[in-house]
């Protein structure tokens, strides 16, 4: 997400990797509109274009990246939503229709988060790899508090009644996701993957 902002927002620089100027994508397409509405009518797709021909060619690719990106956006949008997400809940929980429901709406989520704030802000607010690792860490060090063993709620051989580790204690759960066997498990369930990134967007 860093790098995707620092993309966008960096001031005009000399890549010494690609040999070329950039500049952040949103402070070329500004220059796009400059004066475009001052005539009004048909005259602004034509002062557009006008612009568009007197940027500079990083501007320009800046411009055409941010077109390229916003049809991607609408493109997977429209397939998930229209498509692959009714698929998905007319089936009977086939994996590969959730499976594949599930990617197109993270690579919609992931393409969208840079253009649509709310859904900038889900991304903010979830866990990011390092911080489930640490969560996962605590979880296991509640394995060796022993009131737990004694309570009917936190008991590590309670078991776990929805998701991936459905039937499973927690104490079994716990483990597996400090392993790299965790996304072995979570693969087996994109349903509930696909049903929590849902709540996270927008549209």
């Amino acid at each position: 997400m860093i790098v995707g902002l620092q993309d966008r927002f960096k001031k005009t620089q000399f890549n010494y990797n690609t040999g070329v100027l950039e500049e952040g994508i949103y402070r070329s397409i500004p220059k796009l509109f400059n004066g475009a509405f001052s005539d009004g009518g048909l005259n602004v797709i034509h002062n557009m274009i006008q612009n568009y021909h007197n940027m500079q060619d990083y501007e320009q690719y800046a411009v055409r990246k941010v077109i390229t990106e916003l049809g991607t956006i609408l493109g997977v949008s429209l397939l998930v939503s229209l498509l692959l997400v009714p698929l998905a809940d007319d089936t009977d929980d086939d994996w590969a229709f959730e499976a594949l429901a599930y990617i197109a709406m993270r690579t919609a989520f992931e393409f969208r988060t840079l253009y649509q704030p709310l859904e900038l802000t889900a991304l903010l607010n979830s866990p990011s790899a390092a911080f489930s690792s640490i969560t996962n860490a605590a979880e296991m060090l509640k394995l060796i508090w022993i009131p737990n063993y004694f309570s009917d709620t936190s008991s590590p051989f309670k078991e776990i009644s929805t998701g991936a580790y459905k039937g499973m204690p927690k104490l079994l759960r716990n483990f597996i996701k400090v392993t790299p066997f965790k996304n072995v498990i979570e693969a087996s369930d994109p349903k509930a993957k696909r049903k929590y990134l849902d709540n996270q967007l927008a549209f």
